[in-house]
């Protein structure tokens, strides 16, 4: 029987999956033939040229609130054009607000939530585009920021975006990259297990965005951007770093987390991160060398 039938795919399935699934199903009834329609016949017309993705969790409210308040200080005029993905959420819903976007899930994976509720709601009207460009919560944008935005609308269907690792996750990918990646994210990490990630190795098998671009464009390093700023004022200062082309500030808890939600660890060092700090410190001991030569 049907009741059955469903008892048994519970079985085998995680609470907030299944829910997301029954949700999915139903909204697809609405929805399916018009995204299909759009689809098929390849019109992405009525398209936003580019979407803001939003990586967000439901305790991470204050630095949501932060993100929205500088882009309202520089006059961003596309909030239509912002999906906000909120992990860690009591169901699996899609509604605007203030008109943006909100995608609501239960399911948490760091960095990677809002990739892996990206592609499960991807036909949904509200979240059509030919470009994305994703960003976590912990950010801040610049007075070039709209200028920026809207610049991407230049980006390839299968192409992706980002500065030289680690990148904190912040980039730009075409639609074909969005189409080509699916459940990829859907595989939960650990913290450290992100940080893996974010300095290019593949924990789980989670792959890295380009490797389903076709294309791939190196963007300027990130630059960081003076002394640690307790912006979120948990008595723990974060480094800031400054995205030039796309004139996003990231804030980082470097070697911890917890600090916003108030439950402190320390990060274990991938040995990507264990590499790059050697690096550092030769670099910084070399250009000290050079320095002492020349007087």
């Amino acid at each position: 029987s049907q009741g059955a039938q469903c008892v048994h795919i519970r079985s085998f399935l995680p609470q907030w999956q299944f829910n997301f699934m029954r949700a999915w199903l139903f909204g697809m009834l609405v929805i399916g033939t018009f995204s299909a329609r759009l689809e098929d016949d390849g019109n992405t017309d009525d398209w936003s040229p580019v979407k803001l993705v939003i990586n967000s969790n439901k305790k991470y409210q204050m630095p949501l609130k932060i993100l929205l308040d500088s882009m309202r200080a520089i006059r961003f005029a596309n909030f239509s054009d912002v999906i906000i993905v909120v992990g860690g959420a009591d169901s699996d819903r899609i509604y605007t607000d203030n008109d943006m976007v909100y995608i609501e899930t239960p399911f948490e994976n760091y960095d990677l939530t809002g990739l892996s509720m990206l592609w499960h709601y991807r036909r949904h009207p509200y979240v059509l585009a030919n470009v994305y460009l994703y960003l976590l919560d912990t950010s801040t944008v610049g007075a070039a920021f709209p200028e920026k935005f809207r610049a991407l609308g230049n980006i390839e269907q299968q192409e992706y975006r980002a500065v030289n690792r680690p990148a904190s996750n912040i980039c730009a990918f075409g639609r074909g990259v969005l189409e080509k990646f699916k459940t990829n994210f859907d595989q939960q990490l650990s913290k450290d297990e992100g940080l893996q990630f974010e300095f290019g190795q593949s924990p789980k098998g989670v792959k890295q965005i380009e490797a389903f671009a076709q294309k791939v464009t190196e963007l300027r390093p990130r630059v960081d951007h003076g002394e640690p700023v307790d912006i979120y004022q948990t008595g723990h200062p974060r480094r800031v770093y400054w995205y030039p082309d796309f004139d996003i500030l990231k804030y980082i808890f470097n070697g911890g987390n917890g600090d916003i939600t108030g439950t402190i660890s320390q990060l274990k060092c991938c040995p990507l991160l264990q590499t790059l700090k050697q690096h550092r410190k030769r670099k910084h001991h070399k250009h000290k060398a050079k320095k002492t030569k020349k007087h």
